[in-house]
């Protein structure tokens, strides 16, 4: 009837006896583009959809579980790592023979070993002197205030108003060889770095004492104390190569960790896809970094790090079967 439309034909894809779909008015084939969209029962709507994810919810989990386990357990590593290289650093730093190994620290000792031994005997036998003093003239001596014992006797405290110069002379020489002997003694002291660095300052300007300028010490002094201004100079340099190196040594221990969880990665995306870590991979990966700690070469750590996720992820799978 004219001014009616006529009904639009009905077009339904029925199945053929060959394999594949056409259209029950003419019988032509179907797209192939639309032939599995039709055979899914999904409309060719043109909207995007995401790909196909095999991974469940709980698998999803358990891969950020395990991510999170790696993190944690590489800063945990490096921390621990840190502080037990700081702890290194600060022994070998206060040692004085792990520092420095130069002549001039061996000339150093054998020179203060010698003036010691000079000093020493020199002190000593003005110690002598002056107990003989006291002993023949008491009265030139406190006999109430004492400054310690030598050879069994307590020394009195000299009366300088009452000693002629000579007496006072005795008195002053012993006084100054007694200073310059622990002066020495503590400016030689080697055992430490700390004790070195404060011995410097002891024997500084020893050279221009009365008794070692008459005692002929005067050069040996000046040597002495310049033996240990270079020796110091050399500390200061090796602390600074030692913190360098601990420093350069905690970077490359954080990059195998690093580069060991990257690999893991790697492998996780390209062979492990369709799977997740479970609980054994994900304890192994917390665990793995800590390697770092051990003395193993950095090449063995990230074999360790790697192999020991491969091989949980191997053992998983076992069990799974």
């Amino acid at each position: 009837m004219d001014g009616q439309v006529k009904d639009a034909p009905i077009v339904a894809a029925v199945p053929h006896k060959g394999t594949g779909l056409y259209n029950d008015l003419d019988m032509t084939p179907i797209v192939s583009s639309h032939k599995a969209q039709l055979a899914a029962g999904r409309p060719d709507d043109g909207i995007a959809r995401p790909p196909y994810d095999p991974l469940s919810t709980g698998q999803k989990v358990s891969g950020i579980l395990d991510a999170a386990g790696s993190l944690g357990g590489s800063y945990l590593a490096i921390s621990k790592f840190e502080r037990d290289g700081l702890h290194v650093l600060r022994a070998d730093i206060q040692s004085l023979d792990k520092l420095v190994h130069t002549p001039e620290l061996y000339e150093f000792r054998s020179l203060g070993a010698s003036l010691n031994t000079k000093v020493g005997k020199l002190a000593n036998a003005a110690q002598d002197d002056v107990l003989g003093l006291q002993s023949a003239k008491p009265h030139l001596f406190d006999t109430y205030s004492g400054r310690g014992v030598w050879k069994g006797v307590e020394m009195k405290t000299p009366k300088y108003d009452l000693m002629n110069s000579s007496e006072q002379a005795l008195m002053q020489r012993s006084n100054n060889l007694n200073y310059l002997a622990k002066s020495l003694s503590r400016g030689v002291n080697t055992s430490n770095t700390a004790n070195f660095k404060s011995g410097l300052t002891d024997l500084r300007n020893l050279d221009t004492n009365p008794v070692a300028v008459r005692e002929g010490l005067a050069p040996e002094l000046r040597q002495i104390e310049n033996l240990g201004a270079q020796v110091n100079e050399q500390v200061a340099k090796s602390t600074l190569s030692m913190a360098a190196e601990s420093r350069a040594l905690l970077f490359k221990n954080a990059g195998i960790i690093g580069l060991g969880m990257a690999t893991n990665a790697i492998i996780e995306k390209t062979f492990l896809k369709d799977s997740a870590p479970k609980g054994l991979t994900i304890a192994t990966d917390c665990a793995a970094p800590f390697i770092v700690l051990s003395e193993l070469p950095l090449w063995a750590k990230f074999t360790v790090i790697v192999g020991a996720h491969a091989a949980a992820r191997l053992a998983e799978y076992g069990m799974s079967k």
